[in-house]
């Protein structure tokens, strides 16, 4: 005999309880993860979890969880709008960090004043960049007297092949990162005799996928939170019921 409708492994896979039993499970790998990064540091915390096969292979299977789960809300009706958008961006913050994860970099480069790199520093090894910078000069303010720093500056002169920031000189200060290529460029530290600096960079090409997905769960809730507040009003059932 030839079943119909989807396969029990199907609706194990696309099933609430799991769904809950996952939630569960990454909650305490979350925990366990913190636990070790405050014992052992954030390296062994990376590579026994955050990094781990194990635990990449829950945010998989979570993912297509949700991802099955999705047949439930069709034929898609009006009152299940909300509820419908949170799902999926869930999924789409999973995916902005599955980005993230597969192509996101950071790193450090490290000038003398008057040196030139395009060259990061990223992990073991070194990274190419698609632009240039030079180290022109090193601001220093202190409080009077000298004696004590109250924060520094690092002035650049940018160099992009492709023009955009040509030769454009700028300004590097803490807390005010400067924006390039996707990359965002921090003041790091200084070297002892002041006379370099080291500068960190990051490209995450999730950001703003996990920005859309955080835009869409507000917008879930707005849904259900309205729906909600119309269901109690005279002759909403009705409404409700004309919409399904």
């Amino acid at each position: 005999m030839i079943t119909k409708g989807p396969s029990a492994v199907i609706r194990l896979l696309a099933s609430p309880g799991l769904t809950l039993a996952l939630l569960l499970v990454l909650a305490a790998a979350v925990g366990a993860g913190t636990f070790v990064e405050s014992v052992r540091g954030t390296e062994t915390a990376r590579d026994l979890v955050y990094a781990a096969a194990w635990f990449e292979g829950l945010w998989v299977l979570f993912a297509l969880n949700l991802l099955l789960a999705l047949r439930r809300w069709f034929p898609l009706q009006a009152r299940q709008t909300g509820f419908f958008l949170i799902h999926v961006a869930v999924l789409v913050i999973l995916a902005g960090a599955a980005l993230t994860r597969a192509f996101g970099t950071e790193g450090s480069l490290h000038l003398r004043r008057g040196e030139k790199t395009a060259v990061m520093i990223s992990g073991a090894g070194t990274v190419p960049l698609p632009f240039a910078l030079r180290l022109d000069d090193i601001v220093v303010r202190s409080y009077p007297g000298g004696v004590k720093m109250v924060g520094y500056e690092s002035r650049v002169t940018l160099f992009d092949p492709v023009g955009v920031a040509k030769g454009r000189s700028c300004t590097l200060a803490l807390n005010d990162p400067l924006g390039l290529h996707g990359y965002k460029i921090f003041q790091g530290s200084l070297d002892e005799d002041r006379q370099g600096t080291v500068l960190r960079l990051n490209h995450d090409p999730g950001k703003v996928p996990t920005y859309v997905g955080y835009a869409m769960i507000s917008l879930g809730f707005v849904f259900v939170l309205a729906r909600n507040s119309l269901r109690g009003r005279p002759g909403s059932r009705g409404q409700e019921g004309d919409a399904a």
